[in-house]
């Protein structure tokens, strides 16, 4: 088995156009996303960002005190860092541009575009190369 067929890595550096579906209908919706997978070099450096604040505030108080919230937060923190653009945004009839800070408002305003995100980039699948079809 030829392991490029399996790397993750180069296909999460690559990236994924996710198709939103409605929470409801399970309906594909006129709004795309490009993500950055779970295993990019993007997403694993903010990650060690993360880890590593969180392990300097730990020494400063000898110990760990992280709350949900927090969690919550470095969570939303990723997400807005993979997410590399997207079309079809409106809101109240106007664009929604694709800035860092309207990314993190409208993942936090709609919690099932998030949740959407979210399962997008763990899913490694979506990286993989397509299988050739047989012919």
């Amino acid at each position: 088995m030829d392991l490029e067929t399996l790397d993750t890595r180069k296909g999460a550096d690559a990236g994924f156009e996710l198709h939103l579906t409605h929470p409801r209908t399970g309906e594909a919706l006129p709004m795309v996303i490009n993500l950055l997978g779970a295993d990019s070099r993007v997403y694993q450096d903010a990650q060690r960002t993360q880890n590593r604040r969180r392990l300097a505030e730990a020494q400063k108080v000898r110990r760990m005190t992280l709350t949900p919230e927090a969690l919550e937060a470095d969570a939303l923190e990723l997400l807005v860092a993979v997410t590399r653009g997207w079309s079809g945004f409106t809101q109240g009839g106007k664009a929604v541009d694709c800035t860092p800070q309207n990314v993190q408002r409208i993942y936090t305003e709609f919690p099932w575009i998030r949740e959407q995100v979210d399962l997008a980039i763990g899913d490694r699948a979506n990286f993989l190369p397509s299988s050739p079809t047989p012919s």
